[in-house]
């Protein structure tokens, strides 16, 4: 589990804020799952609530796929997939939080994530929601499916007035 706690960042300089994860790469193995969960006025939330819909894309020499992907009413959010262990062949993942100090709205974001593994570039854009109750958005957290370790090499939140 990776947390990021934004409670002291988030302020009232700034309405939206952009995180960006760069060099995210599992230990072993492949095909797993980033998976998150959002802080929501002080408390992490692991009931099912969070919904989400995306596209997927990815692209080797010879073909490529378009699909969907989303959740409804989930205990977690599916951010991206990490095909491989090479470091060099790392995922890079940005996070548009839309006023997140906010507490008469759902909390929401919208992401993109890219990647690569040997064979075939892979691109997955989003928007996803925390229907639960309104709230602030304080934090979020990141694990790989099946309890798979997820590195990660840096992370900057940016204010943006």
């Amino acid at each position: 589990y990776i947390s990021f706690d934004f409670s002291s960042l988030f302020s009232a300089t700034y309405k939206h804020y952009k995180l960006i994860i760069n060099g995210m790469y599992q230990g072993s193995g492949s095909g797993y799952q980033v998976r998150s969960r959002l802080n929501v006025g002080g408390s992490l939330k692991t009931d099912t609530h969070y919904r989400s819909c995306a596209i997927y894309i990815d692209r080797n020499a010879s073909t490529g796929t378009t699909s969907g992907h989303g959740r409804w009413d989930s205990d977690y959010l599916t951010m991206t997939w990490i095909e491989d262990s090479t470091q060099a062949n790392d995922t890079a993942m940005e996070i548009d939080f839309t006023n997140p100090r906010e507490t008469g709205q759902r909390p929401k974001f919208f992401w993109r994530a890219q990647g690569m593994d040997n064979n075939y570039l892979y691109y997955m854009d989003g928007y996803a929601l925390y229907n639960g109750s309104n709230g602030d958005i304080q934090g979020i957290s990141f694990w790989g499916d099946n309890n798979t370790t997820i590195n990660f090499r840096s992370a900057e939140l940016y204010g943006i007035k």
